[in-house]
């Protein structure tokens, strides 16, 4: 517990203190049972910092909710959607993410992570059990009853907390008084972008990246590197002023449709686009001029798009590449903070497959002394069998480092992994390839496991799968229905 806590809030009911740290991130201490912001924060943009904290616990826990009780009531979810509603805690949709399917979509509002877990998981049941039956009928509460037998008590318990909903404060205990108007997050400081003008938006092969800069905070990315010559702050987002106008006007000049990729230097789907949302606005221009999409992202934000996407995949083709380089979430969430868990990216996989839209897992970088062991990859490759990905890109089993991106890894090194800083300086020195001492084993399990399952491994064979365009014009998409 903090000694000097800047004030309390409350998460699944209990009471925690907000602690000040070192930097710019904003989360919670699972292990030390703290929120933490970081210092100096004006009192006005706490409530911002503390709204961003609870999405991303409601994102992680309600997620992992519905998986285990969906199991438990043997029924299936395509997306879990966390909203900013005040009048209702969660609401399933009417009609099924995919036609003639019982396979629905959730939403629950972030403010219910406050609540007494008891109520939560209420909450839980309650929609999926709507998947079932939609109408509150005799046959709906027999549902709900027949997995929360004392569910009346759980519903009573959460009529007393409703008043909170609707409450525009937090309901935090400030030792500092808050101010009436909540910014914005990038008024917060939390995430800063800018907008700068480009002539055009497509590399000469037809790549596509809306933002420079990133706020994923992945300790490994090549992206911070000088030899990229970005002039601002990595989070500091530089957004492409009117992206889909441009990539309009480059798409009709060209004759024949081909597939466009988007990801490579950085991801579409970071905290940003939340806001912005360019990256749907230039999905919907590729799939009005019958283009295909290649979408490399490691964000479960890609779901908000999933009806445009099966709607390319229909017309023209999309592929949607997801990067996984760490099985446990706990690891993965040192390596790769301020982005979705492997489990929550493999829940993406898993509706893709459904839908029908072809994926191909980017199992890469591995980190050497941290990530590059036998039942990290034997977890990863567990997850592309199920998934059934088409192909898997490794490039090696090791990572790169250059001139500012070294400096960030080894910084979050000595913060996280004591000791593993020297191990590299040791092994490696100033190396761009740095390969871990068990690539060859982990690639031997790699192709056997990829060769058993019809997986595509090499990397010419996976690249020419994304990339080659076939067009599929006539068929309606679900999404039309």
């Amino acid at each position: 517990m903090t000694k000097h806590a800047l004030g309390y809030a409350k998460y699944l009911g209990k009471e925690y203190p907000i602690a000040a740290r070192n930097g710019d991130r904003v989360g919670f201490d699972d292990a030390a049972g703290e929120f933490y912001i970081p210092p100096h924060l004006p009192p006005k943009n706490i409530e911002s910092a503390m709204a961003q904290i609870y999405k991303m616990l409601a994102k992680r826990d309600l997620t992992n909710k519905v998986i285990n009780f969906a199991k438990q009531m043997d029924v299936k979810v395509a997306s879990v959607k966390i909203t900013s509603a005040k009048t209702r805690w969660g609401s399933c949709s009417a009609r099924p993410a995919f036609a003639g399917s019982k396979i629905y979509n959730i939403n629950f509002s972030w403010r219910l992570i406050m609540a007494d877990e008891a109520a939560v998981d209420y909450v839980v049941v309650h929609e999926l059990a709507h998947t079932i039956e939609m109408n509150h009928s005799a046959r709906f509460w027999a549902v709900v009853e027949g997995v929360m037998p004392d569910y009346k008590e759980r519903q009573a318990r959460l009529k007393e907390l409703a008043h909170r909903l609707g409450n525009e404060n937090l309901e935090i205990n400030y030792k500092a008084a808050a101010e009436e108007n909540k910014p914005t997050i990038a008024e917060s400081g939390l995430f800063r972008w800018h907008f700068a003008d480009y002539k055009t938006i497509l590399s000469p092969k037809n790549g596509m990246n809306l933002y420079r800069g990133c706020t994923h905070g992945c300790i490994y990315c090549d992206s911070r590197s000088a030899c990229y010559q970005m002039k601002h702050d990595f989070e500091d987002i530089e957004v492409k002023r009117n992206a889909a106008q441009i990539l309009e006007r480059q798409l009709r000049q060209r004759r024949v449709p081909c597939m466009i990729g988007t990801g490579a230097m950085c991801d579409p789907y970071i905290h940003v686009d939340e806001k912005l949302g360019i990256t749907r606005q230039c999905l919907e221009v590729i799939e009005r001029h019958g283009f295909g999409v290649a979408m490399l992202t490691k964000s479960a934000r890609i779901m908000r798009d999933i009806d445009l996407l099966y709607s390319i995949n229909v017309k023209a083709k999309c592929v949607v590449q997801m990067t996984l380089t760490t099985f446990d979430d706990d690891l993965c969430r040192l390596i790769e903070p301020d982005v979705s868990t492997t489990s929550e990216r493999f829940a993406v996989l898993e509706t893709m497959r459904k839908a029908e839209i072809p994926t191909v897992v980017w199992m890469t970088p591995t980190l050497p002394f941290i990530n590059d062991t036998e039942e990290n990859m034997r977890g990863l490759l567990d997850y592309c069998i199920r998934a059934k990905v088409a192909g898997i890109i490794t490039f090696g089993f090791g990572t790169t480092m250059r001139e500012g991106s070294r400096d960030y890894f080894y910084k979050m090194l000595d913060m996280n992994f004591p000791g593993v800083k020297q191990k590299y300086i040791n092994k490696f020195g100033n190396k761009y390839e740095c390969l871990s001492p068990n690539s060859r084993k982990l690639y031997r399990i790699f192709k056997e496991t990829c060769e058993k399952h019809d997986i595509l491994y090499r990397e010419n064979n996976v690249f020419d799968y994304i990339y080659r365009f076939t067009p599929k014009m006539g068929q309606l998409s679900l999404f039309d229905v």
